[in-house]
């Protein structure tokens, strides 16, 4: 059976999220769209309430852009990853090809491995959106 982009979305991101201790990860296009999405139904960390995904995948755009910017303005590079840091978990976004950004929240714990995990999703993930149409 043939998969469509967006199974093969889904089903990495079910993969990922078996590998590591993620609470929710998200394939967003640069222009702020969710494309696909997960998420641990227990994590509550913005205070039991569900989560717009349109506004999540909008900002998670729009930090990227920026921390893109930024980092060319001041290093002349692109940055690898971002990452945000709290007290209830930290949030990395990170690049997929030119087309998508993905965002993951995780607790602090394994933090390596997961970026690890995190580089491999992201290209697969370009992998995939650059396959024709299918």
């Amino acid at each position: 059976m043939l998969l469509n982009k967006g199974e093969k979305l889904d089903e990495l991101l079910i993969n990922f999220g078996m590998v590591t201790n993620v609470h929710a990860t998200a394939i967003v296009s640069r222009d702020g769209f969710v494309i696909a999405s997960i998420m641990d139904n227990s994590f509550l960390g913005n205070g039991g309430n569900s989560f717009n995904e349109e506004l999540i995948a909008g900002m998670a755009a729009e930090i990227t852009m920026l921390g893109e910017r930024t980092t060319e303005e001041l290093l002349k590079a692109n940055p690898q990853r971002i990452i945000i840091d709290s007290e209830l978990g930290t949030i990395i976004l990170v690049t997929a090809g030119k087309e998508a950004v993905i965002i993951s929240v995780i607790d602090r714990e394994n933090l390596g491995i997961t970026l690890l995990h995190l580089q491999k999703l992201a290209h697969q993930t370009e992998k995939i959106l650059h396959i024709r149409n299918q």
